[in-house]
């Protein structure tokens, strides 16, 4: 072989080694590039879920605070609390009733005096095992409209509990206590736009005993899962 073909091949030798390590680079740059925008978009999706959620709890805090809001309402209830006249209860259910029946995610309302008695309800009121012991006893007594908790049944949505103090004039009269349907919660958390063909929203809740109970069932294509999981923690955590 002589020296002219020999420097050709070594030129051909230095072209391919250049192309590859061009091509090396190149591809591990568009990994990275990729990755960076995989995870820009997750991280985008994750804000927009939780701005959902952070709306639709604002708006049960709202509809329950208009409800607490109502004044014969809460005149009633002092009239009751002074008096302990059946009608003034009576006048409270009818209140009640009318609000329930203007909001269609609110499934019950429970009025209670300042001593945790109940002094008039409206809707379907889960007794035995449907509620927790903290949701089966009168509320505590709250300075704000507040969360109190959330429970499943076994068929349809799950139940989100608020609680509002009813006060008139500087004098607290008592408490109110609503049950909200779950329906939009579902409707956020089965929102697939972005998530894939796999991709899912959790919303869970602590069962009390180290697991998550799903509050919200998963139906993406991929995934087979049951309603109820473990979370695994270390120990001493």
């Amino acid at each position: 072989m002589d020296i002219r073909t020999k420097l050709v091949f070594a030129l051909v030798a230095v072209a391919l080694g250049s192309m590859a390590a061009f091509g090396a680079i190149a591809y591990s740059a568009a990994r990275d590039l990729l990755r960076e925008n995989a995870q820009e978009q997750l991280e985008g999706l994750v804000e927009s879920k939780e701005s959902d959620l952070e709306r639709l709890i604002s708006g049960w805090r709202e509809r329950v605070q208009l409800v607490a809001s109502r004044s014969e309402m809460r005149t009633s209830l002092r009239d009751h609390n002074r008096t302990g006249a059946q009608r003034h209860a009576a006048r409270i259910a009818d209140n009640l009733e009318d609000a329930r029946s203007s909001v269609v995610t609110i499934e019950s309302l429970e009025v209670f005096d300042p001593a945790g008695r109940r002094v008039a309800s409206v809707g379907p009121l889960p007794t035995g095992d449907a509620l927790p012991a903290p949701l089966a006893a009168p509320p505590a007594p709250t300075d704000r409209t507040s969360y109190a908790g959330t429970y499943l049944v076994s068929e349809g949505d799950p139940r989100i509990v608020f609680v509002a103090p009813l006060e008139l004039d500087g004098e607290r009269l008592g408490l109110l206590r609503a049950v909200i349907l779950g329906s939009d919660l579902v409707a956020v958390a089965g929102n697939y736009t972005g998530l894939g063909q796999t991709g899912e929203t959790l919303v869970v809740m602590s069962d009390g005993q180290g697991g998550a109970r799903l509050l919200a069932p998963l139906g993406n294509p991929g995934y087979d899962r049951g309603r109820h999981f473990r979370v695994e923690t270390a120990a001493g955590e």
